[in-house]
C-alpha cells in the first residue's frame, strides 16, 4: 500500500459512479465503489434525486456491505430515509472531485489540462519514528498540494473541500486502506503566480497546503 494511491483515492476517487437507491431499504447500491463507513461524499443526478437526497450536500457513509451502503446527515448519524428511487442517472463523487473530477496530479499538470486543478509531491521533513534500535512502523509523511483556479473563490472552496477531508482524519485512507492516525494540516498561503499557458499570462490564483499524515508503514526485517 501506498501513501500516494491511498491519498488520491480518498480525495477523489469513485468520482462519477453510478447508484441507484432502494426506499423501501433505503440502501444505496454501487457496483465498484471503494467508499467505507465515515466517508464522506455528495449527490448528482441527471433528473431527480432520490427522495430525501439533496444535490450539494455533504452526506456520511454507513453500513457498507460489498457494494451496498447506506447515508447520513450527520458523522455517525441514522441512515436517511429515501422516499423514492428518483428519475434520471443518479451518480456520487467525493467534495474534491465534485469540484476537480479527477484533476490531482502528482508532482505536476500538463500544460493543457483544465482548471481548476490540484498537483500534490512530498514535502521536506518526511521520516520515519524510531525505537531505540530500528524504524519503527509509523511513518510521518509531509505533503504539500498545491491548487490552481482562475478565481479566488474557486481557490477557496477547493481548499476547504481538503480541510473537511483531511484536517483531523483519523482511520482507513482511501481505496488501499493506509492506516493513519492522523493527518493535520501545517500549513496553508496563498502564492500567486503566472499562467505560462497562454501568451497574455493571465494570473492564476494559487494556494499551498502542507499536510503531516502519519501513517502506519511497513519495515523490512533483516
Amino acid at each position: 500500500m501506498t501513501l500516494d494511491t491511498a491519498l488520491v483515492s480518498h480525495l477523489v476517487g469513485d468520482h462519477g459512479l453510478v447508484f441507484t437507491a432502494a426506499a423501501a431499504t433505503d440502501i444505496i447500491t454501487c457496483a465498484g465503489h471503494t467508499r467505507k463507513n465515515g466517508d464522506k461524499l455528495r449527490l448528482a443526478t441527471t433528473g431527480g434525486l432520490p427522495g430525501g437526497l439533496t444535490a450539494n450536500t455533504t452526506y456520511w457513509v454507513r453500513d457498507v456491505v460489498g457494494t451496498t451502503f447506506k447515508l447520513a446527515a450527520t458523522p455517525g448519524g441514522a441512515a436517511i430515509d429515501i422516499t423514492s428511487t428518483g428519475t434520471g442517472s443518479h451518480t456520487f463523487q467525493t467534495i474534491l472531485s465534485a469540484l476537480i473530477a479527477k484533476r490531482l496530479f502528482p508532482g505536476f499538470a500538463k500544460a493543457e489540462v483544465s482548471l481548476p486543478y490540484a498537483i500534490y509531491q512530498q514535502a521536506p521533513g518526511s521520516a520515519p519514528y524510531y525505537h531505540m534500535t530500528a524504524a519503527a512502523a509509523l511513518y510521518t509523511a509531509r505533503v504539500q498540494i498545491d491548487l490552481y483556479a482562475l478565481l479566488r473563490s474557486e481557490v477557496n472552496v477547493m481548499r476547504d473541500a481538503i480541510l473537511d477531508m483531511l484536517s483531523g482524519f483519523r482511520g482507513e485512507l482511501g481505496a488501499e486502506s493506509l492506516s493513519v492516525q492522523g493527518s493535520f494540516c501545517e500549513s496553508d498561503f496563498d502564492a500567486a503566480m503566472l499562467d505560462m499557458q497562454d501568451a497574455s499570462e493571465q494570473p492564476l490564483h494559487r494556494r499551498i497546503m502542507e499536510f503531516a499524515i502519519s501513517h502506519v508503514k511497513e519495515v523490512p526485517m533483516f
